[in-house]
């Protein structure tokens, strides 16, 4: 420990030789995820204090992502799995105090991409599937509150399409549980055909062999549940509110604000070209994405009842 305390560079250079998987800073505390020994190295303070915490639960190889790290030495990290078995993949969150690591819980991601081959054997495109269903973990930057939304397909019979979502506090205890609904919305064919003719554009039908085999081969791989998910993407708000967005045929994007307690406060929607990247209360930032020129920063005001309006900066 004397020499994490004097931060040396021996130590770091003893580091390297392993495998640093991920490192980064939030809130004044640098991290550093050793992969080679299942290691996370939190430097905080001034001068800074080093401690480790060893975390046998991540795989070898898993993507390592740093959710929420605290100026206490309390951490939550996101350990996702490569090249799993199946169409589905898996996230284990693992909260990290008092330097001990155990697995809080686990997110499951079906059909979130397909992966193909040129014709000529020389790359790989990755496509993004249409109607993946994924869980989501959000952390509140106020308190380090982590709620985590659920959502599977459809089963026969049923009426709507049910998100669970489960809350922590900042302690990782477990504190409420919900459940929100929505209307469910089949996938058919015609969705299938306007989403292949906006994806297999003439560059990329070339790549993959031509338009016929680029639609034989992509319609193969794609992920295709009877019905739609309910949720794309998903932001934490300021006071506990959650920002959906929810998949639609339509073709903008759309966003409910739901509060703490499970009731739908409002809506809003987008272009789309422009990706919400943060939201409060009454306020959201986003990024429109120009083909051509720079890109713009939008900054939207949230009149509930009302559709947004969007303020050029």
């Amino acid at each position: 420990s004397h020499g994490m305390n004097l931060l040396s560079n021996a130590y770091f250079r003893k580091l390297v030789l392993v495998s640093i998987a991920n490192a980064g800073a939030s809130s004044g505390v640098i991290w550093v995820f050793d992969a080679g020994s299942r290691r996370l190295l939190l430097g905080r303070g001034r001068p800074r204090r080093w401690s480790e915490s060893v975390v046998p639960s991540v795989q070898p190889g898993a993507r390592i992502s740093m959710l929420d790290v605290r100026d206490d030495g309390t951490a939550l990290l996101a350990s996702r799995e490569v090249d799993p078995v199946g169409p589905t993949e898996t996230t284990l969150l693992i909260s990290v105090r008092d330097g001990k690591a155990f697995v809080l819980d686990s997110l499951l991601h079906s059909g979130g991409e397909m992966r193909l081959s040129a014709s000529s054997g020389q790359g790989t495109v990755v496509i993004q599937q249409p109607w993946a269903y994924s869980d989501f973990a959000v952390v509140s930057r106020d308190d380090g509150a982590l709620t985590v939304l659920r959502q599977r397909p459809s089963q026969h019979g049923d009426i709507a399409t049910v998100v669970t979502v489960q809350r922590y506090n900042s302690k990782r205890e477990r504190v409420a549980m919900q459940s929100l609904s929505f209307p469910r919305t089949a996938v058919d064919e015609s969705q299938v055909h306007t989403w292949m003719r906006r994806v297999l554009r003439d560059s990329l039908a070339t790549f993959l062999g031509g338009r016929s085999l680029a639609e034989e081969r992509v319609r193969e791989a794609l992920y295709r549940p009877s019905h739609m998910p309910a949720i794309r993407r998903v932001l934490a708000g300021s006071r506990g509110e959650l920002f959906l967005e929810r998949v639609t045929t339509d073709s903008m994007h759309n966003w409910e604000v739901w509060d703490s307690v499970g009731r739908r406060r409002g809506a809003f929607n987008v272009r789309p070209e422009v990706v919400v990247q943060d939201a409060s209360e009454a306020t959201f930032v986003a990024l429109a994405r120009a083909s051509t020129g720079p890109d713009t920063i939008l900054v939207g005001d949230l009149h509930w009842g009302r559709r947004s309006r969007d303020d050029r900066e």
